[in-house]
């Protein structure tokens, strides 16, 4: 993620550089033996053109120094934290002997910030789609199972009832011709069951047949 920016000693003539400075988001690094001392910006190069300033002299006499440096140690949010403190628009990074390793600009962190946060949107995203078809998977079992009797596996009286206001609800809705009700009653040893269960079916039917 480090970008390498143009790297040059403290004599260089400003004339070499000047055309590397023709982008705002440009610098140029002025390293010594390794270590960053300076640095001119596209700001610095627009000041010197102005000012119609010798732009043979070396780049030592414009850059601005001493530069602000943060370790390779740091992580992303620190780095970010640290540039809203100081209000640069860039991070020159060094390592542990204060060897010049790259910078990061605020272009450079918003780009890795928008693809990190895309990334866990998305895997969020793929979470939730997953954790929302084990609910859908579910709540159908579960509907089964409240509508269907564990011991034979056919529907109970549940799902008599929610099928009967379904077909109801169509009858009302198309003006069809009412549909026909056939009920199967489990032979038991007593009659008296039989005619109060039958009995029981057709008063809670009656409404839906007349």
């Amino acid at each position: 993620m480090l970008s390498h920016r143009i790297c040059v000693e403290p004599g260089k003539s400003t004339k070499d550089i000047l055309h590397h400075l023709g982008d705002v988001e440009n610098a140029v690094i002025v390293v010594e033996d390794e270590a960053p001392v300076g640095i001119l910006i596209a700001k610095d190069a627009l000041r010197i053109i102005r000012s119609r300033w010798d732009i043979h002299k070396p780049v030592s006499e414009y850059m601005s120094a001493p530069v602000d440096t943060v370790r390779e140690t740091l992580t992303i949010s620190e780095v970010i934290e640290h540039l809203q403190k100081t209000g640069f628009k860039r991070a020159l990074v060094v390592d542990e002997t204060n060897r010049f390793l790259g910078a990061l600009a605020q272009s450079d962190l918003a780009a890795f910030a928008f693809n990190h946060w895309s990334r866990i949107v998305n895997s969020r995203a793929r979470e939730l789609s997953e954790a929302a078809s084990i609910f859908e998977s579910n709540a159908k079992r579960f509907e089964n199972d409240a509508y269907t009797d564990p011991l034979t596996g056919i529907g109970n009286r549940c799902r008599f009832d929610h099928t009967i206001s379904a077909e109801t609800a169509r009858i009302q809705r198309y003006q069809s011709t009412p549909f026909g009700l056939i009920i199967m009653i489990s032979i038991v040893s007593r009659r008296s069951m039989i005619r109060t269960g039958i009995s029981r079916v057709i008063k809670s039917c009656r409404h839906w047949l007349q």
